[in-house]
């Protein structure tokens, strides 16, 4: 079966071990790619020459390489301990394990592993940027900079809230992390960091438990997802100021922004929900049925 690079979503289904295909359009399920057995899918990357699905194995601590043109699971690179998310930069994949405290790095070419590189507590979300990986992590209240020349970690800024999600400004020099400060009161913040100086430039009051992040490509605004509050929230990150929200239901999980659709994709893990909302209108276009647990949403 082709994966339809234009209309196609991959959702990574981890209570149901297997990553579904859904046409963005329709909502209907194109595939189902079941994984090894006792494996939780989360994160999920497509690797710069497009031949290549990975996705993490949560329970099973190692990473999965599917052949798309293939339409065949590949091979598994054992990682570090309860691997989340993933990234791509260049030839090689980076993993965050988040029971480990640490980086699995893979070279996608040789399809294995190359290093492990230690982290701060609980890593969760990675991403690239430019000769970097960030490193989003939870349990140190920061965000960990790997180079990807020397594969050193070098540096950590601290947010003084727990990251759990980040997302790229387009522009590249300001990346945004969904953050939620736990004490007395939960309250949840938009960090705003200088990719090329590595500084804190500003945290931006919003909400209660955020947990998750998108940005819009006019670069002036960021979607949020509230599970405190089961609301998805607009937010001009120059104002510091929400300029839009929606209440939802269930456990809001994440929210996904569709260059292709021009649609928010958001999850609520409660209820088995995909709402694809409508970003101009700001209304729910229609609720697709997903799979159980959805932990990350990608279109290719």
């Amino acid at each position: 079966m082709n994966i339809n690079k234009n209309e196609h979503m991959l959702i990574s289904d981890t209570g149901r071990d297997r990553i579904t295909v859904m046409d963005i359009r329709t909502g209907s399920v194109v595939k189902n790619i079941y994984t090894f057995a006792n494996s939780g899918p989360h994160g999920i990357t497509v690797c710069e020459n497009g031949q290549f699905l990975c996705f993490s194995n949560t329970f099973g601590n190692s990473v999965q390489i599917y052949d798309i043109k293939k339409d065949v699971l590949e091979k598994e690179i054992c990682t570090g301990a309860t691997p989340c998310h993933i990234t791509g930069s260049g030839k090689k994949i980076y993993i965050s394990n988040s029971d480990s405290d640490s980086v699995s790095v893979v070279d996608i070419n040789e399809k294995s592993g190359m290093m492990v590189i230690p982290s701060g507590r609980m890593p969760h979300d990675v991403i690239s940027l430019k000769d970097h990986v960030l490193i989003a992590e939870s349990g140190s209240d920061s965000i960990g900079y790997i180079n990807t020349e020397d594969d050193e970690y070098f540096e950590r800024i601290n947010l003084k809230c727990s990251p759990v999600h980040m997302c790229i400004i387009p522009g590249g020099k300001i990346i945004a992390a969904a953050c939620t400060e736990y004490g007395m009161e939960v309250k949840g913040y938009i960090c705003l960091l200088d990719a090329d100086e590595m500084k804190l430039l500003e945290r931006i009051r919003i909400g209660n438990c955020i947990t998750d992040i998108a940005a819009d490509p006019d670069g002036k605004h960021v979607y949020v997802t509230d599970a405190g509050n089961r609301s998805l929230y607009k937010v001009n990150i120059i104002s510091g100021l929400p300029v839009k929200d929606m209440l939802l239901s269930g456990f809001v999980s994440s929210v996904y922004y569709d260059v292709k659709t021009n649609k928010l994709l958001v999850t609520d893990s409660m209820n088995d929900f995909i709402y694809i909302i409508d970003k101009e209108k700001w209304n729910v276009e229609r609720t697709v049925r997903s799979g159980k647990d959805i932990s990350h949403i990608v279109s290719i």
